[in-house]
């Protein structure tokens, strides 16, 4: 399988607050990819995980106001009525640059699909990842009225992100150099991975790490068993905390308009 690799939040705002318009109505080929979609509800087939969490900056106080929050869904993939593989998806909202990104994987045995779109007033971009099997990684974006593909060039082991959160979520052996997609580059990504057991901590708590040449950080997932506990995108940056579904829509629906914005 493949997958995941954390972003960092100062690139990705910047990305968001980058200009852009509509596509035209002859390259549209979903609600989805033409950017009409401002949000995603899934189905919960059996099994489906849902997991919420707040977005703070390092060292911001826990019962302050986040400055955005997110949605962790992993279960399974069924068209048709048929399980057809894994589906993963996050929904991260930025309260202060008023912006959403969608992040959905699918994983068959067929094909490995990503789509990342960034939602925000007035534009946003889409990334499409289509990556059938046996055959080549290919990638449709689009961008301020611009659309353009291209071939990935990478191993044959490239991992999408989520995925590979997930990989390490359900216990996978996972060290040394790996290829990973970054949706905001459009391109794979030699990543260091390294996945182990806590020292001293509780039994089951496992932490994945992941670091660009040099040994920069890149981000980590720390597990309590088969839950995600915390993450962070990159040292001093964004960190996400757990917090119930409950809060998760009550900031989603009232968000803090004091947070970053200066008012």
């Amino acid at each position: 399988m493949s997958e995941d690799r954390p972003v960092a939040p100062r690139l990705l705002l910047a990305a968001l607050l980058a200009g852009t318009t509509v596509l035209p109505a002859q390259d549209r080929t979903s609600p989805l990819e033409s950017g009409d979609v401002r949000e995603l509800v899934l189905g919960s087939p059996a099994g489906t995980r849902v997991e919420h969490f707040r977005l703070d900056l390092e060292g911001d106080p826990a019962d302050g106001a986040p400055m955005g929050v997110l949605r962790w869904v992993s279960g399974t993939w069924v068209e048709d009525g048929v399980p057809r593989g894994l589906r993963l998806e996050t929904q991260t909202i930025f309260f202060a640059a008023g912006a959403r990104v969608i992040h959905t994987e699918v994983l068959s045995r067929d094909e490995r699909k990503l789509v990342y779109r960034e939602v925000r007033p007035g534009g946003g971009r889409t990334l499409v990842l289509e990556w059938p099997a046996g055959g080549e990684p290919r990638v449709l974006e689009t961008s301020g009225g611009r659309v353009q593909r291209h071939l990935v060039e990478t191993a044959r082991g490239m991992f999408l992100p989520l995925a590979l959160v997930e990989e390490a979520r359900r216990g996978a052996v996972l060290a040394g150099p790996l290829s990973v997609f970054s949706p905001l580059a459009a391109a794979a990504e030699p990543l260091v991975v390294d996945c182990r057991d806590v020292a001293g901590a509780d039994p089951g708590r496992r932490e994945l790490t992941l670091s660009r040449a040099g040994g920069v950080f890149a981000g980590s997932f720390t597990f309590a068993g088969d839950s995600l506990a915390r993450f962070q995108w990159q040292k001093g940056g964004v960190q996400a905390r757990p917090i119930s579904a409950a809060d998760h829509e009550l900031w989603r629906r009232r968000p803090p308009v004091d947070h970053g914005t200066g008012e």
